[in-house]
């Protein structure tokens, strides 16, 4: 391409046979996926685009949202006076990126890009294959920073990171990712869509607002904190969730409606047993949860609870509980087998019928032992 071109538009090179381009010097601006009323970056879906040349010279000030996606690009230079928008590089899997030294808008760290100053991270390279870890400084996680990335490793969110955008966790995969940031309640935006990664939220989170987990694929949510409230539409369409597990509550827990609409596989809500008269569950809160099975209460028994008489064959355990009125529930006895075995260990599955009630209609409430 040759000549005073200015702009590149949305849409311009979409699904074509394009291999290589080179972007004329005199170009300001490559459009993004939704710019100029057109639906489509404008190199998206070339699947045999290998090159787009872009030189040290370029006037290139914008590079737009999903330019490229799904095309087999290697490598994106980005000249001095260039900014790109948050997603621009998503869904790139052999994408490459090379910065100029003299850009005042981005850097790279461990082949990842930032903000200059390091506080935004914006995109995570394919080619870094170590286990991921933030620059320091970070503390924003722009739109789609992670999506189409994969790694086999756990994602640690370090207290450093404040801010959480949509989609940062959209089709990212990893070994589960684990929250240890400061966050006392969730976005109210969609963050972790089409994501089937396991997830591990923060030990401070008190609300769960709407929207958040919509369209999450993983299998198990785990809380490890106090919560205090699951807004409505917090878990909706969440198709492969299984289940969802509390392992902290000490307060009044609500779930509101619709809070698990359309989760067609979840099967349990798991609680730690000392919640049995502490949460609320709206009557609408499990529409449409056609495998739903039912609520479990749990009680946690140390492996070496006694070992003073390591040759106990068997050990009987009378789990109780109490109402709001302090009236004793029993919840019945359970024998456990060579509980001082090793690979002794009662699935959280197998479990008993509880005659709490819950007051919605059709749901079983169990409790089970767990050995640690």
């Amino acid at each position: 391409m040759n000549g005073e071109l200015q702009s590149i538009k949305s849409g311009a090179f979409f699904i074509t046979k394009l291999k290589n381009i080179s972007i004329p010097d005199s170009v300001r601006q490559i459009s993004g996926f939704y710019d100029d009323q057109v639906i489509g970056g404008p190199f998206g879906l070339c699947i045999f685009l290998t090159n787009i040349f872009i030189s040290e010279n370029s006037a290139l000030t914008r590079i737009g949202y999903a330019v490229s996606q799904k095309s087999p690009v290697t490598n994106i230079f980005i000249p001095k006076d260039c900014r790109i928008d948050a997603g621009a590089f998503n869904l790139m899997a052999n994408l490459s990126v090379t910065i100029d030294s003299r850009n005042q808008y981005h850097r790279i760290y461990n082949k990842c890009i930032y903000s200059y100053d390091y506080n935004s991270f914006y995109w995570a390279s394919r080619s870094y294959t170590d286990e991921f870890k933030f620059y320091p400084n970070c503390s924003i996680i722009a739109f789609e920073a992670f999506r189409g990335y994969s790694t086999k490793y756990a994602l640690v969110i370090p207290p450093s990171i404040i801010k959480i955008d949509v989609g940062s966790f959209r089709e990212f995969y990893c070994k589960s990712i684990i929250f240890q940031n400061y966050m006392i309640q969730t976005p109210n935006f969609q963050i972790f869509a089409y994501n089937y990664s396991p997830i591990i939220m923060p030990s401070i989170l008190k609300v769960v607002h709407s929207r958040v987990f919509d369209y999450y694929f993983g299998k198990c949510i785990e809380f490890f904190s106090d919560i205090e409230r699951i807004d409505s539409d917090s878990f909706t369409n969440c198709s492969e969730l299984q289940e969802i597990r509390f392992h902290k509550l000490k307060n009044n827990l609500i779930i509101d409606s619709n809070s698990f609409r359309n989760c067609a596989n979840l099967k349990y809500l798991i609680f730690p047993i000392e919640s049995t008269d502490i949460i609320t569950f709206n009557s609408t809160c499990l529409d449409e949860c056609d495998s739903f099975i039912g609520v479990k209460f749990y009680m946690t028994i140390p492996r070496d609870i006694m070992k003073f008489n390591v040759s106990t064959k068997s050990l009987d355990i009378d789990v109780s509980t109490a109402n709001k009125n302090g009236d004793p529930i029993n919840c019945g006895r359970f024998q456990l087998k060579h509980p001082f075995d090793e690979k002794c260990k009662v699935p959280i599955h197998s479990c008993k019928r509880s005659p709490l009630s819950l007051n919605i209609p059709n749901i079983f409430v169990f409790i089970c032992i767990i050995i640690e």
